[in-house]
């Protein structure tokens, strides 16, 4: 009924909307062409001399098919669709392929449905690839998991164009059964690549895997490998995506062909569409890096609906929608009018139904509160870190040393090293049985400052089972401190015993702040005891150290010289007289005496 309708409003000039004296783009022809167009309800009817009751007068505006954004994660702007296409449609972008795997990374198949209801009224037209890859690799985790059999619900659904971003392409490469069955259940409909650097024969068995697209191009090397192997090249310009001004002079300047070639924004943040623009920016840059901006109008819109298979989206002509874009100009890309896909003018004021959501969808994200060192890098000369590339998604593989002071001195956080402390006998416990994992975290003591005049380090509180640490005295020895006073939390009674068992903890703990720690202290006591029998060999081998580590040795050396005096000495004496008073007849020099376990345990080894 509707297509004789259609066909009968086309043959009678019957419309419902005129746009007058238009400089209208021709995707076809390569041509601009001054014209009416008419519109019946949300189709094009026909481009040539029109009246009717309800008019735009273009007044020589350029009129081109409404802008596709090919490839985008509206979640990413977090905010809603309907905010989303407040938005975007300002600047002439009319329709969206989505790929909603950040909301199904969350909430699996009830996210998919809650961005289809969310989409399916809007005045903006919002397609869909599933997503492919949920969680994104094999060893990472989510709120969900899709395999092919989850899919298979929405593949009847109109809106639903083909399969996401194949992110995994190692999982494509070797085959797996899980990745292979999502591939067959797309066999026949687009499947989105993502693939960066990915060259050669393993970008020669991706291809063979069924991806025809990839939005993930940083060169214009890149561009044309891809290109060469029938791939379709999304172009990207988002927010921290935002390198391809030299690509498009490149293809501009050799002239290669922009026919397979589409825009898309992949995560761009709404106060830089607002600022910049959408795919109209994208536009614009094209055109000032060289390309034809009817080239740049079909890259836009027309290449992305015939690569994806939109029918009647993409061109001004009869039978294809009828949502358009008035331009100024064919440079600055800057929008006078929009006719959304209702075949109406898009005002901004349309009202939305607000669709019931499943609960899965809300208050995904419960957190324990999180402070800086928590995220501090425990670790004691360096650490590798991905450094960010400005304005790129690729990034360098650089080492940083971690954190130390003005002075070059070891100051990984405390809270960090105490955090660390439950999970610091893993390792040696694993060698001896006999030992075993703390039950109760140490702590900082009310009043390390006391603790330092006293000449301690930290002490065992038999009453409560707790280790108490100063935690006031230099942070490169705390973590084999705790160490040894966790082992007199084991019931190990003499200093020596728990000096080797807290620095073979240490050095077998996973933590690398724990590790410099353990051995740091295992060389002052070795190194103490080669000064007496050696001086010489003492002062090469103090010599060969790193600046690093003398720094942590001047500093420690620095902070107990402070507290030398009457207190300091008595205090000694006293601890001296209750050592040997219960069997250690060394006293103090007790500690020392862990030369001979360390020696004969690594000479063991």
């Amino acid at each position: 009924m509707r297509q004789s309708e259609l066909i009968r409003a086309a043959y009678e000039g019957k419309n419902t909307l005129v746009i007058k004296n238009a400089n209208v783009v021709n995707v076809f022809t390569d041509e601009i062409v001054r014209a009416d167009v008419a519109v019946y309800e949300d189709v094009i009817i026909g481009v040539g001399s029109y009246s009717g009751e309800n008019e735009i007068d273009a007044g020589g505006a350029y009129l081109a098919p409404g802008f596709i954004d090919a490839h985008v994660h509206i979640e990413s702007s977090m905010v809603i669709p309907s905010s989303f296409m407040k938005v975007i449609m300002p600047h002439g972008t009319t329709t969206v392929i989505a790929d909603p795997h950040e909301i199904a990374n969350v909430a699996g198949a009830a996210g998919i449905r809650a961005m289809y209801k969310l989409t399916d009224e809007l005045p903006l037209r919002v397609l869909f690839m599933l997503p492919s890859c949920v969680p994104a690799t094999p060893f990472e985790h989510s709120g969900a998991k899709l395999v092919a059999e989850d899919m298979e619900q929405f593949m009847h659904k109109s809106r639903i164009l083909g399969l996401g971003e194949v992110m995994d392409a190692n999982s494509v490469i070797n085959c797996s059964q899980e990745m292979l069955d999502k591939l067959r259940l797309f066999d026949k409909r687009p499947i989105d690549g993502h693939a960066p650097m990915l060259e050669g024969m393993g970008l020669n068995a991706y291809r063979v895997a069924g991806a025809f697209s990839d939005h993930e191009c940083s060169t214009y090397e890149e561009v044309k490998q891809k290109l060469a192997t029938g791939m379709n090249i999304l172009l990207r310009i988002g927010s921290a995506a935002n390198n391809m001004d030299d690509v498009l002079r490149r293809i501009a300047k050799e002239k290669l062909p922009t026919r397979n070639m589409m825009f898309c924004t992949d995560d761009k943040h709404i106060e830089d569409i607002r600022r910049e623009g959408h795919i109209n920016a994208n536009a614009r840059m094209a055109v000032a890096a060289g390309i034809d901006p009817i080239d740049a109008i079909k890259m836009a819109s027309y290449n992305a609906a015939r690569a994806y298979g939109i029918r009647g989206v993409g061109a001004i002509a009869p039978g294809y929608k009828a949502d358009m874009v008035l331009l100024e100009d064919l440079k600055d890309f800057k929008v006078k009018q929009v006719i959304s896909r209702f075949g109406r003018p898009y005002t901004g004021e349309e009202q939305i139904p607000s669709p019931i959501l499943p609960p899965q969808v809300f208050n995904s994200v419960r957190l324990p509160e999180i402070s800086k060192y928590d995220l501090a890098l425990r670790c004691h000369v360096s650490a590798p870190v991905i450094k960010m590339i400005p304005h790129q998604l690729v990034t360098e593989l650089v080492y940083r040393d971690v954190e130390r002071d003005e002075n070059g001195c070891f100051a990984v956080p405390r809270s960090a090293i105490f955090a660390d402390a439950m999970t610091a006998y893993d390792g040696v416990v694993e060698e001896f049985d006999c030992l075993k994992k703390p039950n109760a975290a140490p702590k900082a003591f009310v009043s390390s400052r006391g603790m330092s005049y006293l000449d301690f380090s930290g002490f065992y509180f038999p009453f409560t089972g707790e280790a108490n640490l100063n935690d006031e005295s230099p942070a490169c020895y705390l973590p084999a401190n705790i160490c040894h006073e966790l082992a007199h939390q084991q019931g190990i009674a003499t200093e020596q015993e728990c000096n080797f068992v807290g620095i073979l903890a240490a050095i077998t703990a996973e933590s690398p702040a724990y590790q410099y720690s353990g051995y740091l202290m295992g060389y002052v006591h070795l190194a103490n005891a080669l000064y007496r029998a050696a001086p010489e060999t003492w002062q090469t081998l103090r010599d060969s150290l790193p600046d690093t580590v003398r720094a942590d040795l001047r500093q420690n050396s620095a902070y107990w010289v402070q507290f030398d005096g009457l207190v300091n000495t008595a205090a000694t004496k006293v601890y001296d007289g209750f050592l040997k008073s219960n069997g250690l007849t060394d006293g103090v020099q007790n500690y020392g005496t862990v030369v001979d376990l360390l020696l004969a345990y690594f000479d063991g080894k």
